[in-house]
């Protein structure tokens, strides 16, 4: 299970920037690699893959965006409190 983020929205698959999503299958004949995004497969051609960055970890920018219930973030400064 590979995590993926999209760069910028795409309506046509109704994916946008910040979503993210788990890799679920790979098609080496169909060139094709199936992402899930909450339960919503979307495939994307071996040619839109440059859409698509791995999420080992996101912005507070790229956060804006997704529909979360909760946000955590850390600050590398542990002795400023906001």
């Amino acid at each position: 299970m590979i995590r993926r983020l999209p760069l910028t929205d795409c309506y046509d698959k109704d994916v946008f920037n910040g979503d993210i999503g788990f890799v679920r299958n790979v098609d080496m004949d169909a060139q094709e690699v199936v992402v899930d995004f909450d339960g919503r497969p979307v495939t994307y051609d071996f040619g839109e893959l440059d859409e698509l960055l791995p999420a080992f970890a996101t912005t507070i920018h790229k956060a804006q965006g997704v529909r979360s219930p909760a946000l955590a973030p850390r600050s590398p400064f542990p002795n400023i409190s906001a």
